[in-house]
């Protein structure tokens, strides 16, 4: 990747892809790679049950050696008795995330708190509360593979209850290789 030195003041933003500038201390660069989204196109749950279970449509490929900008955004749907528990699995490497709830309703779990969970394996956890209507959950960090294989979006009741938990369509996963 080269580097295209631009005068501080310009105010000419056409960088052609792969250039960078820098103004002062700050640099900025335009990537050519392209950002990887897994879109969930149907609500999905989970019923009576404490165990994570895939995602059937929230997966995303990383290939070692990679470096990767992680984001997700999740619409979920629980009971305040069950809250919900969110995590990121993957092939072995090692990565920073945090996930975000943005409930504001009461639940009986860390709602609207900030988890931020680090990872040695590939796997980050977060623990979320429910409430009788749509919540959100907000996932960013990065993650280096060490191993080929898939970035997948689980998620599991705290607490089993017959009450389903559900992630809803419109969902979405995405990275990007940024080293």
């Amino acid at each position: 990747m080269s580097y295209t030195p631009i005068a501080r003041g310009t105010t000419d933003w056409n960088v052609p892809v792969n250039a960078a500038f820098t103004d002062q201390d700050e640099r900025i660069t335009v990537l050519e790679t392209a950002r990887v989204f897994a879109r969930k196109t149907a609500d999905e749950s989970v019923t009576n049950s404490t165990a994570y279970q895939d995602d059937d449509q929230l997966l995303v490929p990383v290939v070692a050696g990679g470096v990767y900008a992680v984001e997700g955004f999740f619409v979920y749907n629980t009971a305040s008795a069950a809250g919900i528990k969110l995590q990121l699995t993957g092939p072995t490497g090692t990565g920073l995330w945090g996930f975000i709830g943005l409930s504001n309703s009461g639940g009986n779990l860390d709602t609207g708190s900030v988890r931020m969970s680090t990872s040695t394996n590939g796997v980050g956890t977060a623990r979320l509360g429910g409430a009788a209507n749509d919540l959100v959950s907000i996932v960013r960090g990065t993650f280096l593979p060490t191993a080929n294989g898939n970035l997948v979006f689980q998620f599991t009741q705290n607490a089993a209850t017959a009450t389903p938990t559900v992630i809803r369509a419109n969902s979405w996963l995405s990275v990007q290789k940024i080293g």
